[in-house]
């Protein structure tokens, strides 16, 4: 009698068990799926890079007391090269990797993602990132901030003042903590700095005049750019983001290639609330897009 209980109660268990898995099957559904923009980069006037992270949102009342409720799945990294004036991929390429936390713009045609001891270098045109593992320790976690720098190599930093920089040696692949030498001290005074066509670049910012400068191994002006946002200047940190500048969410041209020279100006009519000649478009408040020249939203 005893063993006739016990084999009922395995038996109902058995049933219970099958019961609530099959439930799972039912219980679990995908509800929603797309992207967030995690970088942007700026290839010409008229295209950007954008690194974003996949997700899928699911549903799920089964297995659990009440269920899980809804969630979130992160499925992987891709890049996608856009149009800033109107809805147009030209090229995409995706990657289920995980675990990265940053992306920033390396160079015209390249954005870089980065976590821990990790850096991928991905470029329009491959279908994966190149992983690059450093040897001797990780990048800090604050660090937003990636930037072309002398000998090949890359420079790290965080936006927060005080900076702390580090050298990522892109043929040892090592990371080093970096001071700024003395002759080089203005550097910590720059809103931006890289390194690149054997000079170095550094942006500055005059919040009094709404003027942000652009100069050349900290000499020469390459470009001053005067801007004025939603009839107001408010401090704005201005970023490099590949050849161009921004500020306030706005992109700026500028030339590179010769000192005190004006930048290259619209190629297009611009006819937002503006000051400046060579602002080339905006990125939408969401970073989800752009607003072109006829002041009509592109989203992505």
């Amino acid at each position: 009698m005893i063993w006739n209980a016990k084999y009922f109660i395995a038996i109902l268990t058995c049933c219970l068990l099958l019961t609530i898995l099959q439930g799972c099957g039912e219980g679990y559904k995908i509800i929603d799926e797309g992207y967030d923009v995690k970088g942007i980069g700026v290839v010409s006037d008229t295209t950007a890079l954008l690194a974003v992270r996949y997700w899928e949102q699911f549903e799920d009342d089964c297995c659990y007391p009440g269920g899980r409720g809804d969630g979130y799945n992160y499925e992987g990294w891709g890049l996608k090269l856009v149009d800033v004036r109107f809805h147009h991929v030209y090229w995409e390429a995706t990657t289920s990797d995980q675990g990265l936390f940053n992306a920033d713009q390396l160079s015209d045609s390249m954005m870089v993602y980065s976590t821990g001891q990790q850096l991928w270098f991905w470029k329009i045109g491959q279908s994966k990132p190149i992983t690059v593992k450093l040897a001797n320790g990780e990048i800090p976690i604050a660090t937003r901030i990636i930037r072309p720098w002398s000998n090949g190599n890359i420079l790290v930093y965080s936006a927060m003042r005080p900076r702390v920089y580090h050298i990522i040696d892109t043929l040892k692949k090592t990371i080093n903590l970096w001071a700024p030498p003395t002759e080089y001290s203005w550097i910590d005074s720059s809103e931006d700095i890289k390194f690149e066509n054997n000079k170095y670049y550094s942006l500055r910012l005059d919040a009094l005049v709404c003027r942000v400068y652009v100069l050349a191994d900290n000499a020469d002006t390459l470009n001053t750019m005067t801007f004025e946002f939603k009839k107001s200047c408010p401090y704005s940190t201005p970023y490099f983001v590949g050849g161009y500048v921004e500020v306030s969410q706005s992109i700026y041209s500028v030339d590179f290639s010769a000192p005190n020279r004006d930048a290259v100006y619209l190629i297009y009519p611009w006819n937002l609330e503006t000051n400046s000649g060579n602002q080339k478009f905006w990125i939408a408040d969401s970073r989800r897009g752009f607003v072109n020249s006829n002041g009509t939203m592109v989203g992505y």
